[in-house]
C-alpha cells in the first residue's frame, strides 16, 4: 500500500485554517496560477487527501497519485469546491456540537449509501465570490432528538410541532457559521433564507458548471449528509 492510499483511509485529516485561506486566495484570482496551488495543496496533508478523493475513480482504484495530475484533472473549479468545503464542515461540526450536544463523526459516505426513507432536507445558498448551494440531510429519529434538546423538551407534541423550525434554526445557524469562516478565509459572500422540507427521494440539480462535494457523519449510529455546489464565479 502506497504513502497516499494510507492517508486516503485517514478521512478526518483536517486542512490548516492558513493553508484554506491562502488556497482560496489563489483560486478566485482571475489567472490563477497552477503551480502555486499545487504547492499549497502539496504542503497540506488533509488538502492533500480531500483533492485525490476528488480527483481519482470512485471504484476505489487510485490512478493518481500526483497533486500537479489531480489539480490539473480535476480543474481550478474543483479547488475552489475544495477551498470552500472545509469551513462549511467546520462549521456543521461546531453547530451541532454547541446548539444540539451531539457529535459527528466523519466517514467515508460509501458506508453510509443513499437515504432511502422519508427524510429532512434543509438548504441554503450562497453568493458572491463563489455562488452555490448548501444542502444537509438527515433521517427523522435524529431530528426529533436534535429538536428535543434544542426545545428542552420531552414532550412528543411539542416536538412534532416544532422539528421543522429547530431544524431550520439549526440549518441558519450552520450557514452562518460557513459565511464566518469563509470570511475569514478570503471568501466573502451572502446568504439566502435557509429552507427545511421533508423528503422521500433527493437528487442534486443539475448544475452546468458546477462542482460538488458530499461529505458524510455520523452522530452516534444517524447519518448526516452534507452537500455543496459551487456553480459560477464571479
Amino acid at each position: 500500500m502506497s504513502e497516499l492510499e494510507d492517508l486516503l483511509k485517514k478521512y478526518a485529516v483536517e486542512p490548516s485554517p492558513q493553508s484554506v485561506a491562502r488556497l482560496g486566495q489563489l483560486v478566485m484570482k482571475r489567472d490563477a496560477d497552477v503551480e502555486e496551488i499545487v504547492k499549497v495543496i502539496s504542503s497540506d496533508i488533509g488538502l492533500k487527501v480531500r483533492l485525490m478523493r476528488a480527483a481519482n475513480p470512485t471504484d476505489g482504484n487510485l490512478k493518481i497519485e500526483s497533486v500537479h495530475e489531480a489539480v490539473v484533472r480535476a480543474g481550478v473549479g474543483c479547488v475552489l469546491v475544495l477551498a470552500m468545503s472545509e469551513p462549511l464542515i467546520k462549521a456543521l461540526i461546531k453547530t451541532f456540537i454547541t446548539m444540539a450536544a451531539t457529535k459527528l463523526d466523519p466517514v467515508n459516505h460509501a458506508s453510509i449509501g443513499p437515504l432511502v426513507n422519508p427524510h429532512f432536507l434543509g438548504s441554503a445558498k450562497f453568493w458572491g465570490k463563489a455562488s452555490g448551494v448548501v444542502y444537509i440531510r438527515l433521517e427523522d429519529p435524529l431530528a426529533r432528538r436534535l429538536a428535543a434538546h434544542i426545545l428542552g423538551t420531552t414532550a412528543p407534541e411539542e416536538i412534532d410541532a416544532g422539528v421543522q423550525d429547530v431544524l431550520g434554526e439549526l440549518v441558519n445557524m450552520v450557514v452562518g457559521s460557513f459565511k464566518s469562516n469563509l470570511c475569514d478565509a478570503g471568501l466573502s459572500c451572502k446568504l439566502s433564507l435557509p429552507t427545511v422540507s421533508l423528503v422521500s427521494d433527493f437528487k442534486l440539480p443539475d448544475v452546468s458548471r458546477g462542482r460538488h462535494q458530499m461529505f458524510a457523519f455520523r452522530a452516534a449510529h444517524d447519518p448526516v449528509l452534507l452537500n455543496i455546489i459551487v456553480d459560477s464565479t464571479e
